[in-house]
């Protein structure tokens, strides 16, 4: 049987559709995936952080690198909500990356819903 990790990309984008209602499937799909990899590098660069010092320069390069991966991700989002029959009057999900790297270092953010709940700092839906 599955595990819930392994069922979390179906979980995210039933959140996504339900969220965007007119929102084409596969694109929510394709940016549920993007977002997958994203939180990936984003939790080995916080773990890379963690383990052992870095150049000024290195510090740079990597944050510049996560804050990209954010913002393309979040292009995704807003690209897979909007449409011509879907204007979003309820506002956009966001995905926030970076954190404790013992745990997920990406966090959906959907506005209106409360999220999981289940860390007290996280107010989303942890992607792994």
């Amino acid at each position: 049987m599955p595990t819930y990790k392994e069922n979390r990309g179906a979980t995210l984008v039933a959140l996504l559709v339900r969220h965007y209602p007119a929102a084409d499937p596969y694109q929510v799909s394709g940016a549920v995936a993007v977002m997958q990899m994203a939180t990936r590098a984003g939790k080995a660069w916080e773990l890379k952080c963690c383990n052992g010092p870095m150049s000024e320069k290195q510090e740079a390069v990597g944050a510049a690198r996560i804050a990209r991966l954010q913002e393309r991700v979040n292009t995704l989002l807003a690209d897979a909500g909007c449409s011509v029959n879907n204007p979003v009057a309820c506002g956009k999900a966001t995905v926030k990356l970076g954190g404790d790297c013992r745990g997920p270092c990406g966090v959906l953010i959907i506005p209106g819903s409360g999220g999981e709940g289940w860390h007290r700092d996280m107010d989303g839906f942890a992607v792994y």
